[in-house]
């Protein structure tokens, strides 16, 4: 949470779904929660008037206001009348609100309608808003070409037979030996928030996907169609799984806000299995046994779950701060755990519960927000926010290599154990023999996974999309 300076009160918002949105005052920083989802949204500073990307347009300046555009998080600014005056101080043209999704501005404004708007005190009012559009008024979107355009007028993208359309997105058809056929990049459009997780299934044919919006997805790889939806969640998702059968997926989630969290069981046809309670959960990972299901939580805690029954087996107590990230490895007798314990990834025993000697880099200090074991077992890699991607040596305890990259988010190892695939701004493909960049994709990942046979990469992004990029 941002901590203003003494606010000067502007105004309050209240969007459909009945989440606040709150202006501390001109000239500050303001914070923007979204109660429903739990997240914060981005924001800058302008004169002494400021701009919300994503939820509320707060416009600069005292000029005629223009119609905003969809921000990046796929609800875009708030569009401000066409002749309101739009002015950056109280008193001196007025503030001005919208709602979500570039709906029309001013009090009376209404989606789709066009409303009046309505100036600060002191300020002129506006002749006239423009008709907006909501986030759900988008149709689900799969390209699968890969080429997606430019948003329409309402701020939703359509698919392209060309990539000389705008923004289009070159597909990349390269024979692979997982799938029939070739392998092309796809874009899959179905969540209206952050998607937070991403799994394949075992068999390469199927992805996962979890989302803010309450929902988890399963999508057909080869040609991105939609083929089940995960739905009766009642708070943001942020990380899914699936067994080694493939016959079922495991969620987790929560709200960080009301240290609130769950474990949940589904079959792969959407049904729901049943709930474990408890605290906020970053991550999870699944044994390769198949039987054990462990979460990454808020409390300080990591905990090892039975799939099978939903009882607790063990609360692994240990971490100094939030935990964000697990892993078993290949022979599921290990679990590592890592989370803002400045740069410690501690390491227990799955069957008694007990700690092991924990993996600490006493050069730095930095929140960890991934783990990955190599595929023999032999490396760990965790994502440091600070650092970029630390390989340690199981036998030695030792960091062998640090590979530079910025703000690295979460990170999959491939299945030959040659590479590190990494989200953040950037998604890298990194040797793990060098550290050498193999290839990049100027993508801002929010989660990333690779394929079982190791020809394609998933991503999800801030903004609710996802991608599959072929690797071969």
């Amino acid at each position: 949470m941002i901590s203003p300076l003494p606010p000067v009160p502007i105004s309050m918002c209240l969007r459909e779904d009945r989440s606040t949105i709150s202006a501390a005052g001109l000239g500050t920083q303001i914070a923007v929660v979204d109660q429903a989802e739990d997240s914060m949204f981005k924001m800058s500073t302008c004169g002494v008037g400021l701009v919300l990307a994503g939820l509320v347009g707060l416009a600069c300046g005292g000029q005629p206001g223009l119609n905003g555009a969809r921000g990046s998080t796929g609800e875009g600014q708030g569009i401000a009348g066409s002749g309101g005056s739009t002015g950056g101080m109280i008193g001196a043209g007025g503030v001005r609100n919208a709602s979500i999704g570039g709906a029309s501005s001013g009090a009376a404004g209404t989606v789709g309608s066009g409303g009046i708007g309505t100036g600060g005190p002191g300020g002129a009012s506006g002749t006239g808003g423009t008709s907006g559009c909501l986030p759900s008024t988008c149709p689900m979107l799969v390209c699968a070409g890969g080429y997606l355009s430019n948003p329409d007028s309402c701020g939703c993208s359509v698919c392209a037979s060309s990539p000389a359309v705008d923004g289009g997105i070159a597909p990349d058809s390269r024979e692979t030996g997982a799938l029939s056929g070739t392998c092309s990049d796809l874009v899959l459009l179905g969540h209206s928030a952050s998607v937070g997780g991403v799994a394949f299934s075992p068999d390469g044919q199927l992805l996962a996907s979890a989302g803010a919006d309450h929902l988890g997805k399963i999508w057909r790889v080869s040609d991105g169609t939609l083929v089940v939806t995960l739905s009766g969640s009642s708070s943001p998702l942020t990380s899914v799984a699936y067994t080694p059968d493939g016959q079922t997926l495991v969620t987790g989630g929560g709200s960080a806000t009301y240290n609130y969290g769950f474990v949940t069981v589904w079959l792969t046809d959407g049904t729901l299995l049943r709930t474990m309670s408890t605290a906020y959960t970053y991550s999870i990972a699944i044994s390769p046994d198949g039987h054990t299901v462990a979460s990454a939580n808020i409390d300080n805690t990591a905990r090892l779950w039975s799939i099978d029954s939903g009882q607790l087996v063990h609360a692994l107590s240990g971490h100094v701060s939030y935990v964000t990230a697990v892993a078993f490895s290949p022979d599921g007798q290990t679990l590592a755990s890592a989370g803002w314990d400045t740069s410690t990834v501690r390491l227990w025993d799955v069957a008694s519960g007990t700690e092991l000697q924990p993996l600490t880099d006493n050069n730095t200090a930095t929140t960890i927000n991934g783990v990955a074991f190599s595929p023999d077992g032999s490396l760990l890699a965790s994502a440091n926010v600070a650092t970029g991607v630390e390989l340690w040596s199981l036998q030695s305890h030792q960091t062998t290599q640090t590979i530079a990259a910025d703000s690295v988010y979460g990170l999959a190892i491939t299945p030959d154990g040659t590479s590190v695939v990494t989200a953040g701004p950037r998604v890298l493909l990194l040797s793990l023999s060098d550290g050498s960049l193999v290839n990049a994709w100027d993508e801002n990942a929010s989660a990333v996974a690779v394929s079982p046979d190791g020809s394609r990469i998933a991503v999800g992004e801030p903004q609710g999309s996802l991608k599959i990029f072929c690797l071969h």
